[in-house]
C-alpha cells in the first residue's frame, strides 16, 4: 500500500496535471524503446484535473512480438496529494497506513499502447499475454504501422471503477453523495479527453525499430575472461576455438530447472563431440565467493555425470548481463559469434535440433520462450525487512519453480516484484545480503494465490 502511494506521489512530480503547474511539468518526448515509440506527452498530461501518467510493460513475448505501455489514471486533485504527500513524509507507519487507504480505490488503467507484429486479426491473442480478455466492452483501435509492426490503443472498460462512485462509503474519503456524482461525471469527461489525447500522440510519434534485447545479441562477439571451479583462468577464445559450434549454458546450483537438465546435457554432450560441437558451463552465483559454492556445485557435476567445461561465469559481461532468467543457453561459432537468438528455460528438446540446423545453414527460429511472465497485477511480492521493521534495499532474491529461477534485487522500498502468469507455489531464497546482515540460508515458499512474502534479516555480530 505505502509502495503504491509513494509511487503515486513521485508521479505526480514528474507529470503535472493542472495549467497552474504545467510551466514546471517535463515537456520531453517519452522514449519507449521497447515499443519502437517516441511520443510526445505533454497533451496528455497539461489539461488534466487529476492525476495520468504513461508506463511501459515491456516486451510480453518475442513470438508474435508484442511490447506494451499502460496508462494510468489517479481520480484525486493534484492539490489533495500534494497535501498527502506532506502528511506521509512527516507521520508514523501506522499514520502512513491510514493515508493509504485514501488512494487504493482512486488509481487504475484506462488503456494500453500495444506494439505487434502479429497480425490484425490475431489482437485478441496479443492482449491474452497480458492475462487481458478482449469483449465487447473494450475499443481496440489500430493508430499506426511502422515495417512490419502495428500499433493499438485499446482503451480499458471504466464502468466497474466508476461505480464506485454510486457509493461514497467505498471512496474511504468523507464526502456527499451529491460531491461523488459530480467527481464521477468529471472523472468521465476527462477519461475521454486523455484517451483522445492518447491516440493523438500516437499519431503523431516518431516510430523506430522496437529494441529486442536478444535479437540484438545475434551477431555479437561473446568474449569474455573467467576462471575455472578450481580457479585456473580461462579465456573463451580457447573453450570455443576446437568446436563448429558451443552450446554455452548459463546454470546455477540455486536454479532447480538448471540442475535438472544437466543429466542430459551430459548426453548431448557425447552427441555434440561426434559432430564437431560441444557444451561449455557457465555456473553463477550471485555475490558469492568460490570457495562458498565450489563443493556444492562439484557435487552436483559429479552426480549428473557432466563431462564438460564448467567454468566461472564472467562478471560485468553484457551478454551475461543479458539474462534474467535461467537457465539460459547461447550458441556461438568458433570466435564466438553468436549465431541465433537464446534460448531460456530448461529445453532440452530444441537444444541439438538447433545446432543441427546451424550446421546445415538453415534458419533457426528458436526464441525465448516467455508464455509463462506477465505483466499488470500477476505478481508475487517479496519485502525484506530489517529487525526493526525498515525495508532492506539491495538484497537479492531468487524465485523458482521446478523449470525456471529468476531473482531481482529489492528496491527502496525493501520489495522485489516477480510477474508470473500462473498462480501456484513458488520457492524463494536470498541469495545475497549488503553488508551488515547476516546471510539467510532459509526456504521460503509462497501462497498458491498472488500474494506477498515477508523476510527479515538479522544484523551481523
Amino acid at each position: 500500500m505505502k509502495k503504491l502511494l509513494a509511487t503515486l506521489l513521485a508521479a505526480i512530480l514528474l507529470l503535472a496535471c493542472i495549467p497552474a503547474l504545467a510551466d514546471d511539468a517535463p515537456t520531453a518526448r517519452t522514449h519507449f524503446a521497447e515499443l519502437g515509440l517516441d511520443v510526445d506527452i505533454t497533451a496528455i498530461t497539461e489539461k488534466c484535473v487529476y492525476t495520468a501518467s504513461v508506463e511501459t510493460e515491456g516486451i510480453l513475448s518475442l513470438d508474435p512480438y508484442i511490447a506494451m505501455a499502460d496508462v494510468y489514471y489517479c481520480a484525486m486533485p493534484q492539490k489533495q496529494l500534494l497535501e498527502l504527500k506532506k502528511k506521509f513524509e512527516a507521520a508514523s507507519d501506522e499514520e502512513q497506513d491510514k493515508i493509504s487507504e485514501y488512494v487504493t480505490p482512486l488509481n487504475f488503467d484506462i488503456g494500453h499502447i500495444v506494439v505487434t507484429d502479429a497480425p490484425e486479426d490475431e489482437i485478441a491473442d496479443v492482449m491474452a499475454y497480458d492475462y487481458v480478455t478482449l469483449d465487447e466492452r473494450y475499443e481496440v483501435k489500430k493508430i499506426a504501422t511502422f515495417e512490419d509492426y502495428t500499433y493499438y490503443f485499446v482503451a480499458t472498460p471504466t464502468e466497474e471503477y466508476l461505480a464506485h462512485f454510486d457509493n461514497p462509503e467505498t471512496l474511504g474519503q468523507d464526502i456527499t453523495e451529491e460531491q461523488a456524482k459530480a467527481m464521477k461525471e468529471e472523472i468521465k469527461a476527462e477519461i475521454a479527453m486523455i484517451s483522445e489525447a492518447v491516440e493523438a500522440a500516437l499519431r503523431s510519434a516518431k516510430p523506430f525499430e522496437p529494441h529486442e534485447p536478444d535479437k540484438e545479441l545475434v551477431g555479437q562477439v561473446f568474449q569474455f575472461e573467467t576462471a575455472d571451479l578450481d580457479g585456473n583462468p580461462v579465456k573463451s577464445e580457447d573453450l570455443f576455438k576446437d568446436n563448429k559450434i558451443t552450446m554455452v549454458n548459463l546454470w546455477g546450483t540455486w536454479c532447480t530447472g538448471c540442475v535438472g537438465e544437466l543429466a542430459d546435457l551430459a548426453k548431448i554432450h557425447t552427441r555434440l563431440q561426434e559432430k564437431g560441437c560441444g557444451i561449455v558451463g557457465l555456473e553463477y552465483e550471485q555475490g558469492k565467493p568460490l570457495e562458498k559454492y565450489k563443493e556444492a556445485a562439484l557435487a552436483i557435476m559429479t552426480a549428473n555425470g557432466t563431462n564438460y567445461p564448467n567454468v566461472q561465469m564472467p562478471q560485468n559481461n553484457f551478454v551475461c548481463e543479458s539474462f534474467l532468467f535461467f537457465p539460459a543457453t547461447v550458441f556461438v561459432d568458433s570466435t564466438g559469434k553468436i549465431l541465433c537468438y537464446p534460448i531460456t528455460g530448461p529445453r532440452v528438446e530444441d537444444y541439438e535440433p538447433t545446432i543441427d540446423k546451424l550446421l546445415a545453414g538453415e534458419s533457426v527460429d528458436v526464441v525465448p520462450d516467455n508464455a509463462g511472465f506477465a505483466t499488470g497485477d500477476n505478481k508475487y511480492t517479496v519485502t525484506v525487512y530489517d529487525p526493526d521493521g525498515k525495508p532492506v534495499e539491495g538484497v537479492m532474491i531468487q524465485f523458482c519453480d521446478d523449470k525456471v529461477c529468476t531473482f531481482q534485487p529489492t528496491d527502496a522500498d525493501g520489495i522485489a516484484t516477480f510477474r508470473v502468469s500462473e498462480q501456484k507455489v513458488y520457492d524463494i531464497h536470498v541469495l545475497q545480503v549488503p553488508e551488515g546482515f547476516r546471510d539467510d540460508t532459509q526456504s521460503y515458499k509462497t501462497l498458491e494465490a498472488y500474494s506477498n512474502v515477508d523476510i527479515f534479516l538479522q544484523r551481523a555480530e
